[in-house]
């Protein structure tokens, strides 16, 4: 595949492209691309993390690089959805999913909340993750969209249903015990893989929950 074979509307999932409702920058225009990956053998989950931080696309991928991590797609503080490994591929962003994973990474300070970092002014949520009480910042309308539009593309690819974990008609706000995780299919946030993460908070993944119960555009709160 080459890049003039490519739109800003296609991913790349096992080497063919596949329709996305959000602008997407692949490895063939960027150059950023996780090399020597080993391809899965099933894929069940679409993992969401925020980045903890407002780098750019490019630092993303130079500070995942030096610490041995890998991630398919980063999507930017403007809703470009950067994709640096085919999704297919067994990237290192979530320890224990990883070889059943698509991995998602949102720019975000996450809860290193505050002053505008890098010129870029957030929000601040407050939500119950792990049973305590957290504040993070709030992603922006264009990243909750190419959110949804990305893993409502990944799911369709890869046959999930578009769910995310629920608890008595909400999103789950912790981790998933073992054995459950294990059986889940669809899209969890990295809270849902690991005790100790909080990302990418509830509210994006409400919002994944009601976009896969409508069947109709990400609605963005």
């Amino acid at each position: 595949m080459t890049p003039r074979q490519l739109a800003h509307n296609e991913i790349v999932v096992d080497g063919k492209s596949v329709h996305c409702g959000a602008n997407v920058r692949t490895w063939h225009e960027t150059g950023l691309w996780f090399m020597g990956l080993k391809p899965r053998a099933q894929t069940q989950l679409c993992v969401l993390h925020w980045t903890g931080a407002e780098n750019p696309p490019e630092a993303v991928y130079r500070n995942m690089s030096a610490s041995g991590l890998s991630v398919h797609f980063v999507i930017d503080q403007a809703g470009t959805v950067f994709q640096m490994a085919d999704a297919n591929a067994c990237c290192a962003h979530a320890k224990g999913v990883n070889d059943r994973a698509v991995g998602v990474e949102i720019i975000n300070r996450g809860d290193a909340v505050g002053v505008p970092d890098k010129g870029v002014q957030r929000d601040t949520v407050i939500e119950t993750i792990h049973g305590r009480q957290v504040r993070y910042a709030a992603f922006k309308s264009a990243q909750v969209v190419a959110a949804v539009e990305l893993v409502t593309a990944l799911c369709e690819a890869y046959g999930l249903p578009l769910r995310v974990p629920t608890e008595r008609g909400d999103v789950l706000a912790d981790a998933l015990p073992k054995k459950l995780l294990e059986a889940f299919c669809g899209v969890i946030g990295h809270l849902h893989a690991r005790s100790g993460k909080r990302d990418p908070g509830v509210r994006l993944l409400r919002l994944v929950q009601a976009h896969g119960a409508r069947g109709a555009g990400p609605e963005v709160a």
